[in-house]
Order: C-alpha cells, then sequence, then structure tokens
C-alpha cells in the first residue's frame, strides 16, 4: 500500500474580491469536514490541486452541460489573469490562464474539473483551490526539465501557495496534482520506459514545490472508425498507465472511465463531448477523495452505461 502524509499548514486570511471572505469561513461547519482533527477544527481548510496535461485534461466540451460545483466547494486561483483573489470554480476552468510558458488559446470550452472539485467536496467535505496548468497537444518530452512548461506549472503554483499563505484562518491540507495527458505520446509510439521517467521528471518538479503526489486519469480511446492503428496504440497506453501507477511510489491512477467510453460521447478522433468529462470528474474526484480518507485508491471500475445517469442529475 502506498503511503499518505496528511500535514496543515496555518495561514492568515483577508477578505478578498470576488469571492467574499464570509463565503470561504463559511464553507465547512467543524462537524461537516470530516478529515479534519480536532486541533483544527476551527480553522478552514482547503486543498490545493493543480490539474495538469493535454487537450482532454484543459477541455474540449461544453460549459453549458457541465457539472456545477456548488458555492463554497471550490475555487480556482488564476495565475495569469488574477493572482491577487479566488473566483468560484466554472467552466471553462482556466480559459484565461494563457501566456508563453503554457498557452492553450481559447480552445478550453469545458472540462472535467468542476464535476472533480464537485465529487471530491461530496466525499471529504473540503473544498479545492484549482490551478489550471493544461495545454492541447503536447507530449510528455515538452513538459520536461528545461522545456518551459513544467517550469510554468511550478511557477503557478508557488503564486497559488503565496496567495494562500497571505490569508487569515484557513489551513492548506494537501497539495497535490491530477495528470490527464498522454494522447500525443500513444500515438507517437514513445516507449514505455521513456513515458515513465518523463512523467516521474514531471512529478519530481512539482514535488520540489510542495506537491504530495500524482494522480493520473487514463486517457481516452482513438476513435477506432478513424483509424484503428491508433485506437490500438491508445489500448497499449491504457495499459501502461496502469502498469506505471503499479511501479511508481508517488503516482497513482484515479479513474479508467475515459477509456472505455462510447464513440457516442466522442466529437472527433480523440476529443469528448462534456458528458464523458462528466462521467470522469465525477469518478476521478470521488476516488481521489476517497483516497485522502482512506490513503489508498479505491477499486477503479471502467465506463458502463449506468454512468450516464450523472448526466440526468
Amino acid at each position: 500500500m502506498k503511503h499518505y502524509l496528511l500535514f496543515t499548514l496555518p495561514l492568515l486570511f483577508s477578505c478578498s474580491t470576488p469571492i467574499a471572505s464570509s463565503s470561504l469561513t463559511s464553507i465547512d461547519s467543524p462537524s461537516s469536514v470530516p478529515t479534519v482533527s480536532s486541533a483544527q477544527a476551527e480553522e478552514n481548510v482547503v486543498d490545493v490541486f493543480v490539474f495538469m496535461g493535454q487537450s482532454n485534461m484543459a477541455g474540449r466540451g461544453d460549459k453549458e452541460k457541465s457539472i456545477v460545483c456548488e458555492k463554497g466547494h471550490g475555487y480556482e486561483f488564476r495565475p495569469v489573469s488574477d493572482p491577487t483573489t479566488l473566483h468560484a470554480i466554472e467552466e471553462p476552468f482556466g480559459v484565461k490562464e494563457n501566456n508563453t510558458g503554457i498557452n492553450d488559446g481559447t480552445k478550453k470550452t469545458g472540462s472535467l474539473v468542476s464535476a472533480f472539485v464537485e465529487s471530491y467536496y461530496q466525499v471529504t467535505g473540503v473544498p479545492i483551490v484549482g490551478i489550471s496548468a493544461s495545454q492541447g497537444g503536447t507530449s510528455s518530452a515538452q513538459w520536461q526539465p528545461g522545456g518551459g512548461k513544467l517550469e510554468e506549472a511550478e511557477a503557478r503554483l508557488s503564486s497559488c501557495l503565496d496567495y494562500l499563505y497571505s490569508l487569515d484562518d484557513l489551513a492548506i491540507r494537501h497539495i497535490e496534482m491530477v495528470w490527464l495527458q498522454g494522447e500525443n505520446d500513444a500515438g507517437n509510439e514513445v516507449p514505455y520506459a521513456t513515458y515513465k521517467q518523463n512523467l516521474q521528471n514531471i512529478v519530481d518538479g512539482m514535488k520540489s514545490k510542495g506537491v504530495e503526489h500524482c494522480f493520473t486519469i487514463q486517457i481516452g480511446p482513438y476513435m477506432a472508425t478513424e483509424s484503428q492503428e491508433k485506437h490500438d496504440l491508445y489500448k497499449v497506453f491504457h495499459a501502461n498507465q496502469i502498469r506505471m501507477a503499479e511501479e511508481m511510489e508517488d503516482v497513482d491512477l484515479c479513474s479508467i472511465k475515459l477509456s472505455g467510453v462510447p464513440e457516442s460521447m466522442m466529437h472527433d478522433k480523440n476529443h469528448f463531448y462534456q458528458e464523458a468529462y462528466n462521467i470522469v470528474g465525477t469518478d476521478a474526484g470521488k476516488n481521489v477523495g476517497t483516497y485522502m480518507k482512506e490513503g489508498s485508491m479505491p477499486s477503479l471500475t471502467p465506463y458502463s452505461a449506468e454512468d450516464d445517469a450523472i448526466n440526468q442529475r
């Protein structure tokens, strides 16, 4: 079993807009935070997550159909466009966060993040402060030390932590990353050992800035009707992601739903309608939340037609 260290950092908290201090300080009463110790009961806590990867992390869905993250259940820190406050989580998550380091233009249209954050809150009672660090089309090689993207993700996390440290009556419980990337590498037949080392380098870089653990989401399929060859290559990568999570001490796979969704949930060869992002985000958030409470990842289940009920709520 992989072990997980819980820690708390006392912070300073002050009013900020557009999230007023009263909104943040009222998100949880002490009794509604199941994983917070009695010593922490009078403090508000948040978990910080950096959402990293390529286009399916960035999100190519429809914001109008996204899962709503309820008030007080999650916040976005925008280190590029507005590093002076917290914003309520909404889709498209991270659409304003473009600079020379990470730039997805206007391609972010709806992601899995809102569903992840809401589902995570339902399990833990702890809101997430999320940071966007994703760009479509990127390979794992482009996220290596010295290439600029990893350094930008590290800087975004550091900016968020500096801001949170400046607030009063708030504690950071966990600092984590979620990684959804590999379509580029799968299609280009990047060897297992190469990708594994690339991922380790990325995780090591983020850990140097405070991240405790990396949670990976299995990539989706490539449309077989577009290319059976690439569809098969993606299946090899799916197996490799399971193997990596088993072999790497600081990496855990948190959802395998996306790899099994039907082509009816895909609007092109390897991107998805919002319904698919809602399903995988809800699943991943629930599983990571359970990991936080119990110290181990629950058994992961593949997509089934029963998952569609998430989009009928």
